[in-house]
């Protein structure tokens, strides 16, 4: 949550980007803060500004993230699994029939956007 408040800079939109309601986001930040005894944001003027130990937990929380994104690679490769990003750019109207046909490509996961 903290890293989403980071890369957001509204508790609000943190929360969406979690997939859990603003309450539930603000609870979870000052369980953390008070955890850690100081607090990780500071509101004015209705802006969230992230304190020192905030962003450095904020950089923490990216980095431990990363670091696991690369040890689920690592581990996938050993199963012989591969993962990578493909991007196509396709006309605005391949968008609803695209996905179809990646699937159709034996992708184990996939994500859309656009």
């Amino acid at each position: 949550m903290v890293l989403a408040l980071s890369e957001t800079g509204s508790v609000s939109a943190a929360a969406r980007v979690m997939h859990v309601t603003q309450p539930t986001a603000s609870m979870q930040l000052k369980e953390v803060s008070d955890a850690i005894g100081l607090p990780l944001y500071e509101v004015v003027a209705r802006k969230v500004y992230m304190t020192e130990v905030g962003s450095e937990l904020a950089r923490t929380a990216r980095a431990i993230a990363i670091e696991w994104d690369e040890f689920e690679q690592r581990v996938d490769a050993r199963k012989g699994y591969t993962r990578g990003t493909l991007r196509v750019a396709v006309v605005s109207t391949a968008k609803y029939f695209v996905p179809r046909l990646l699937v159709d490509s034996q992708l184990d996961s996939l994500t859309t956007s656009g």
